[in-house]
Parts: structure tokens; C-alpha cells; sequence
């Protein structure tokens, strides 16, 4: 009676565009890093698209929890019900298919082009994807280097920072509150002036969460200004600053409370012209952040670079040449203390120059095949090559095959290589991986379509820490893990009318698994609206979740976790919003010694001018 009493109380954002705008589309278009639109049935990679109608209609503060509630293949070490935070454990993973590295070196973000990297190690900060400053997101699935670059091993989160291209004004602003003393609150406004779109965005919540000294407390915010048709081109420039305090006490089994306070800030400078015959685009971008730590760890890190990209189109008879290159140049670097001789006192900073070629041809609308490669040039490694292939095999009614091979690189990272005693800057070589992917798309009729994949991969050089055969000190960074992966993964997208419906599954075969990783995931959302109304459900069951307790490794209870949210469109410009999370108050686990919160809740208010 509890559970049905909050689903009719609470609701969740719907906005004055018609409802039928936001239901889930069955072959999204994608635009992905070669920057053209093409349907997700045309292209060699598993991508998953969150439009930016499904953005603002979310029910999360956050683009993580979006995309691990609703795909079977995407998971994340989330330790409580608000925030990620930083820890041992890894917390705020992002993990795709199972791979992803800790703490989270294995998957690169890029927000507006820019590496979201931490230039000491190497990592992205979930904490800082708040849902308020994006526009849109798009996720590719496996190896993505020879477009990327470094740590696109399991795959790549392309974020777009927030704004309204489509309106002359927008205003939205959220206020709600919940249990464990959660209070949020946003605000957004993008208005045209002529041929350029001005936007801005802030964003606080704060929350106890469900253990005891378990505290959250985010502040972020950001811009983008965008002239369009400026001499041919369009320019933007974008930025966000982010600030996060938490605390963490541990896991049960070895409580000792850890506190940090991390501030990141990033901005972009970008250019594009595109023609019918040529695509040029340039990124300049700088990335800064602070963090400090109750353990005495502090540390200031930065990433700077530069990208150019360029891509030609030649029409032949019924065929289509694309030829793509694209040279950027990367910048990390930053210093740490802790009052302790583990860390090594001074400046450090590493470059890395790259190049990469791309060819793809189309015959008509029923055969795609890719080749590309990327050059790197690494001041402390080898120089080295990756490279992709691909081919997509469309004949008409039949749907689309997808047939992938990949290599991707990971460089070892500064406190890997340099800034602590067991550093090694002498012996160590970038991580590497090869994947291999068969897919199948197909729409059945209008409201219908299936996607499936399987996919292998292997990898090499995986560093971690090793007895020092000449100490001190006793132990060192080495290229000495390795990782043989497969699996398959199958989504179906159903939309018609007032309803939609995506499941999703996942299995895994792995030889070592993540903490965090089922074995097995299942991944359900189901949406109905009418004009004023909007009711979702959506479930996640896993099956033997690996993880571990004081380095022995171990896998948690199964669990099924379903969510519901609603919605109730009061006036043109009011509605109220809400969500409940864990509906059914399931005992479960992500990360052994973190019980997740049970059924909690959300409601609150919207307007939108």
C-alpha cells in the first residue's frame, strides 16, 4: 500500500513539447566521431543514443545512472543512492560489457571534443556528468582508439554540453526533495540573439544518503555560447565547473570514513564548416582540477590539446567515398603531496602527438566498409600503431549484418609512470586490446527492431603492481596482466503509440572479472504518455555480480531492482515530478560492502517558460 501511495503521488518532468516527440526510436540517428548523422543501423559500432528530448525527459540528475538503468551492457561501482564520489573501490566505474579498469582508465569521455581525462590519472569523473549541462550523449560500444585515442578500450561517452538550437528562448528550472534529506535544484536558459544561441546552466543537491557519515554535496555549472552560419562556419565555445564534498565510510567489513573535495572545470573552443564535398572541424580545449582528501592526498591536475579533423566526399556512379584524417596533439600534467615520501615532489607532464586516416565506402544503401588507423607518438614510449575495420552488409528487408575488427591502446598514466616511488618510467608500454564484433540490426515493420552482437577481445600489458626484483622499493608498476573476454548482448526497441518498450541483455565470459560486473544482466524500460501524463517503469535484474572483500574475490546475491517515475503536466508552464528507485526495498549490493539504499524517493516541481 506504501509503494502504490507514492506512485500516485510522485511524477516526474514532462515538457510542453508533444508527447509523442520523447518516445524511444527504434533506428536512432548517430553522429559518433565522424561527425555525420547516419541511422544506428548503418554503422559498424554498438552505439547507444540519448537524443536530447530524452535527456531533458530523464528521470536522473545524472547521464551514468541514465544510461546503467536502462542498457544491460552499461554498469557502474555506485556505492550510495546519490553521487559516486572516489575511493579503493573504484566508485563510479563506468563499465562497458564488463571492461572499464580501475578507477575507470579504460573508458574515455569526451565533452564538445574534449578529453574529460584527470591528468595524473588518467581517469573521468562521473560525479561531473550531471544531466542539467547536457544537451545529448552518445555511448559506442568496444574499441574506438583509431578515432579516439587513448583509454577508448571498452568504449566512448560523447557528451554535448547543454543549449537549445532549436528555440529562440528556454528557461527550465527544478526544484525536489526526497528521503535521507535530499534537496536538488537546477536551472537552465538558452535564448538566441540573432545567429547566436547563449546558454547556461547551475545545479545543487545535496544528501545524507543511507549510512550513517554518508554525506553528498554537488555544485556545477557551465555555459556555451554558438554562432552559427558565422563566414561560413560555426563557432562555439563552451565550459563547466564543477565542485563535489563527500564522504564515505567505507565498506562494512572495514569501516574507516574517507572525505574528499574534488573541483574540476574544462572549456572548449570549436569550429566546424561543413559543405556537400568536405567537413572541416577544429577543437581547442583545456581541462583543470583540484582535489584533497581527509588521508592528506592532494593533488592539482591539467589536460590541454588541440584537434583537427577534416573529411572529404567523392560521389562515384552509385557509390560514396569518404576519406577522413585528423591530427591532435594532447597535453597532461599536474602534482601531488601527502606529507609522505611515497609520492614524488615536483611538476610532472607527459605529450603525445597523433594522426589517423580513415577511408569508408558505400554502394548504395546496402554495402559500408571502413578501414582507418591511428599514429601515435608518445614522448616516454614507442611510437604505435591501432587500426580498425569494418564492414555492413545491408540487404534490404533483411536487415543490417556488422562485421568489426579493432585494436585499442590505454599509455600508462602519470602515477603510473612517474609521480610515486613505485612509479616506472623506464620499462612500462601502453596497454593494449583486440576486438572482434559480428552484429545484426533490423526494423520489423514501423514499431519494431532487434539488435544482437557478439563480440571477443584480448589484451595485453595490463599494469598493475609487482614485487620489485631490485628494491627498494618492494614494489613496482609492471605490464604484466593480461584479459580474454566474449560475450553477446541482444536489445529490442518497441514504439507505437502511446507506448514504448526497450529490453535489453547481456552475458559475459570473462577470464577476470570487474568489481562490480554480472555475469549475466537484464535491463527493462517501459514508457507510456498521453499529453499531460507519463508513467515509466524501469527494471534490472543481474545474475552472480563479481567483486571482492580485502582482495579475495567473491560474487554477491542476485538481485532484481525496479524503479518507476510518472509525470503531470499541471499548466503550460507547471508540472510536478518525482521518482521512486528501488520500488520492491531489495537487499542488494554493487560493491561487497556497500549496501545499496531501499526504496527511496523523490518529488518535486518544474517550470518551463
Amino acid at each position: 500500500m506504501y509503494a502504490l501511495l507514492l506512485l500516485l503521488l510522485t511524477v516526474a518532468p514532462v515538457e510542453n513539447a508533444p508527447v509523442l516527440d520523447t518516445l524511444v526510436e527504434i533506428d536512432p540517428i548517430v553522429v559518433l566521431g565522424q561527425r555525420t548523422p547516419q541511422r544506428l543501423s548503418k554503422i559498424v559500432n554498438s552505439a547507444i543514443s540519448v537524443p536530447a528530448d530524452k535527456m531533458r525527459q530523464s528521470s536522473t540528475e545524472n547521464i551514468i545512472e541514465h544510461l546503467t538503468t536502462g542498457n544491460a551492457s552499461i554498469t557502474s561501482s555506485a556505492v550510495a543512492g546519490v553521487g559516486y564520489g572516489l575511493g579503493t573501490k573504484g566508485q563510479g566505474k563506468l563499465l562497458i560489457r564488463g571492461l572499464g579498469f580501475a578507477p575507470n582508465r579504460g573508458t574515455l569521455v569526451m565533452i564538445d571534443g574534449r578529453p574529460d581525462i584527470a591528468g595524473l590519472f588518467g581517469h573521468p569523473l562521473p560525479d561531473t556528468y550531471r544531466r542539467a549541462g547536457l544537451y545529448s550523449a552518445e555511448l559506442i560500444k568496444g574499441a574506438a582508439s583509431t578515432l579516439y585515442g587513448s583509454n577508448a578500450v571498452a568504449g566512448v561517452l560523447d557528451l554535448t554540453s547543454f543549449y537549445r538550437p532549436d528555440l529562440d528562448r528556454y528557461t527550465h528550472a527544478e526544484l525536489s526533495g526526497g528521503r535521507f534529506d535530499t534537496y536538488n535544484g537546477m536551472v537552465q536558459h538558452s535564448q538566441r540573439f540573432g545567429g547566436t544561441t547563449v546558454a547556461g546552466w547551475y545545479e545543487y543537491i545535496e544528501s545524507d544518503n543511507q549510512r550513517p557519515e554518508s554525506k553528498y554535496f554537488n555544485r556545477s555549472g557551465g555555459f556555451r555560447v554558438q554562432r552559427d552560419n558565422f563566414s561560413g562556419f560555426d563557432l562555439f565555445v563552451s565550459g563547466k565547473y564543477s565542485s563535489f564534498d563527500f564522504a564515505d565510510p567505507g565498506p562494512f567489513y572495514q569501516l574507516q570514513r574517507t572525505t574528499g573535495d574534488i573541483q574540476r572545470m574544462g572549456m572548449t573552443v570549436g569550429l566546424d564548416r561543413q559543405t556537400r564535398p568536405l567537413q572541416l572541424s577544429a577543437r581547442l580545449y583545456s581541462s583543470y582540477g583540484e582535489h584533497a582528501f581527509s588521508d592528506g592526498f592532494n593533488s592539482v591536475d591539467r589536460n590541454n590539446g588541440l584537434q583537427i579533423y577534416a573529411r572529404s566526399r567523392t560521389d562515384i556512379s552509385e557509390s560514396v567515398l569518404f576519406l577522413s584524417g585528423a591530427f591532435s596533439a594532447n597535453y597532461l600534467g599536474g602534482s601531488a603531496h601527502n606529507s609522505t615520501p611515497f609520492i614524488r615532489g615536483g611538476d610532472f607532464h607527459e605529450y603525445e602527438y597523433a594522426g589517423h586516416l580513415q577511408m569508408e565506402a558505400r554502394y548504395r544503401d546496402w554495402l559500408s566498409l571502413t578501414a582507418g588507423s591511428r599514429y601515435i607518438n608518445h614522448e616516454l614510449y614507442d611510437d604505435h600503431w591501432v587500426y580498425q575495420f569494418g564492414a555492413v552488409v545491408s540487404p534490404g528487408e533483411y536487415g543490417s549484418l556488422k562485421l568489426s575488427v579493432a585494436t585499442a591502446y590505454r599509455n600508462p598514466t602519470i602515477n603510473e609512470s612517474q609521480l610515486f616511488i613505485i612509479s616506472n618510467d623506464s620499462s612500462l608500454k601502453p596497454e593494449e586490446g583486440n576486438f572482434y564484433e559480428v552484429g545484426y540490426f533490423n526494423c520489423i515493420g514501423s514499431h519494431l527492431s532487434i539488435e544482437t552482437a557478439v563480440f571477443w577481445r584480448d589484451g595485453e600489458n595490463l599494469i598493475a603492481t609487482v614485487a620489485n626484483p631490485s628494491p627498494p622499493p618492494a614494489a613496482v608498476f609492471a605490464n604484466t596482466g593480461s584479459y580474454s573476454h566474449s560475450g553477446w548482448e541482444a536489445t529490442v526497441r518497441y514504439s507505437a503509440n502511446r507506448l514504448s518498450i526497450a529490453p535489453s541483455f547481456i552475458h559475459l565470459n570473462q577470464d577476470t572479472y570487474n568489481s562490480s560486473v554480472p555475469e549475466d544482466r537484464f535491463a527493462v524500460t517501459v514508457d507510456w504518455q498521453t499529453d499531460d501524463l507519463r508513467l515509466a517503469v524501469d527494471a534490472v535484474a543481474a545474475h552472480r555480480t563479481h567483486s571482492d572483500s580485502l582482495g579475495v574475490a567473491m560474487v554477491l546475491d542476485d538481485y532484481l531492482v525496479v524503479n518507476t517515475s510518472a509525470g503531470l503536466r499541471l499548466t503550460n508552464m507547471l508540472s510536478l515530478k518525482g521518482r521512486i528507485k528501488n520500488l520492491f526495498d531489495t537487499d542488494y549490493q554493487l560493491v561487497h560492502g556497500y549496501p545499496m539504499p531501499g526504496i527511496t524517493f523523490r518529488l518535486g516541481l518544474t517550470a518551463t517558460l
